[in-house]
């Protein structure tokens, strides 16, 4: 008996024992719950946006643009479909996406990379847009990708 009540006192919250972590566990898990949480809010701010997959096309850097990458796809995006490949109403070039690649803040040259790299090997992406354009006034904002 004595040692069923040992068992359990280690299960109670906040308690260190064999079977618990006690406040270890309490702040892992509070960290581990605010992760998620992070993760959850980003995620929804990206299927917020448009968002569309398939083979890189075409890159494209323009010195009298500055530092812009453009991007084009080979699926276009939809319109007025209510789904999550609609183009923004301000998006009226034929560039899918458009990134600025001036700082290091907003990982553009890094984006660039793994569009370059998926462009090369032919891999499909899911690219994922701010759903403006304040980049480059008729081409939607890149927002991050999945590769």
């Amino acid at each position: 008996m004595r040692h069923g009540l040992t068992l359990r006192r280690s299960l109670r919250p906040g308690k260190r024992g064999a079977a618990g972590l006690g406040m270890l566990g309490d702040v892992c898990m509070r960290k581990l719950f605010f992760v998620l949480l992070a993760v959850g809010l980003t995620w929804s701010g990206i299927t917020e946006a448009s968002q569309l997959s398939g083979k890189v096309k075409t890159l494209g850097l323009n010195k009298g643009f500055g530092n812009i990458l453009f991007i084009e796809l080979d699926q276009p995006k939809t319109r007025n479909t209510g789904a999550v490949t609609d183009a923004p109403s301000c998006q009226t070039n034929a560039w899918s996406y458009v990134l600025s690649i001036s700082t290091d803040l907003d990982m553009g040259k890094e984006i660039m990379s793994m569009l370059v790299a998926a462009r090369a090997s032919g891999s499909t992406v899911t690219l994922a847009g701010t759903d403006d354009c304040g980049v480059f006034g008729s081409i939607e904002t890149l927002k991050g990708l999945n590769y």
